[in-house]
C-alpha cells in the first residue's frame, strides 16, 4: 500500500514516469489490484505509454468488467490509436451497464464524429445534455457539429409542429 501512495504522490507532483516505474512490476505481480492497475494506467497515459495503459486497463476490466473509469479511458485510448470500432464497442458495453453515464455518451459522440457519423454523434451529445443540462463537453461539441440539411429540416418541422395550435 505504501508503494501505491508513493505512486499517487509522484503522479500529483507531475512525475508520472516515476509512478510508472514504481507500479509496473507491482501491477504485474498483483493483477487483481484494481487501484494499482488504474493508477498505472493513468500514469502511463501521462507519459504517452499507450500499451502499458491499455494493459493495465485490461487488467482492471478483467476484475471488474463494468468499471466505468477504466472502460472510458480504454475507449479514449483506442480512439486515439485510430481504433474507433473497438472504442465504440467498449463504450456500448459500458452503456449497457451504466445507461446514464454522461461521459460515456460524450465519448461515444466523439467516436461517432471521428467515424463520420455526425447524426449518431449529435444524438449522443443530445442524450448527454438531457441527462445533465450543465454538461459543457456535450454543449461545446454540439455547437461545433455542423448541421446537415436533413437535420435542419427536421428541426424546422419540429418547431412548426410544436408551435401549431
Amino acid at each position: 500500500r505504501l508503494l501505491i501512495e508513493q505512486a499517487k504522490c509522484h503522479l500529483a507532483l507531475h512525475d508520472a514516469q516515476r509512478s510508472v516505474e514504481l507500479l509496473d512490476d507491482y501491477a504485474k505481480a498483483h493483477p487483481r489490484d484494481v487501484t494499482a492497475q488504474l493508477l498505472l494506467a493513468q500514469a502511463a497515459v501521462e507519459v504517452n505509454d499507450t500499451l502499458t495503459a491499455l494493459r493495465a486497463l485490461d487488467g482492471v476490466l478483467r476484475v471488474d468488467r463494468e468499471h466505468p473509469e477504466a472502460a472510458l479511458l480504454r475507449a479514449y485510448l483506442l480512439m486515439k490509436r485510430g481504433d474507433a470500432s473497438r472504442a465504440a464497442a467498449t463504450i456500448f458495453d459500458l452503456l449497457v451497464a451504466h445507461p446514464e453515464d454522461v461521459e460515456a455518451h460524450c465519448l461515444l459522440g466523439e467516436v461517432m464524429r471521428v467515424r463520420g457519423q455526425k447524426e449518431a454523434s449529435r444524438r449522443q451529445f443530445e442524450k448527454a445534455l438531457a441527462l445533465n443540462p450543465q454538461c459543457r463537453w456535450a454543449a461545446q461539441a454540439l455547437a461545433l457539429l455542423p448541421f446537415d440539411e436533413e437535420h435542419r429540416d427536421r428541426e424546422s418541422e419540429t418547431k412548426l409542429t410544436s408551435s401549431a395550435p
